[in-house]
């Protein structure tokens, strides 16, 4: 795959997974878990936030609408002047 090609990416629910998915989480939080077969690494675990870093992809608002916990999250929207509307010739 070359370096432009977009990575399709899937999601699995934890319970997918056997009971062991739990240990890999919270050691993917603490660094990268290498998952194997023979002996050779085929794949990693990254936490999201460590995703998000090495991939350069920081939050969206389709994230942040799918987290329960950004509805703490305050904002305070920029004060908008508003402005007389112009007439225009479209003659």
């Amino acid at each position: 795959m070359g370096a432009d090609a977009a990575l399709k990416t899937r999601e699995f629910e934890a319970s997918q997974f056997g009971p062991e998915i739990d240990e890999a989480r919270r050691a993917a939080e603490a660094g990268p878990v290498f998952i194997t077969e023979d002996g050779r690494k085929t794949a990693v675990l990254l936490s999201l936030e460590e995703y998000k870093r090495v991939s350069g992809k920081g939050l969206t608002i389709g994230d942040l609408l799918g987290d329960a916990a950004a509805a703490e999250i305050e904002f305070e929207l920029p004060k908008r002047e508003i402005q007389e509307f112009r007439n225009l010739d479209w003659d």
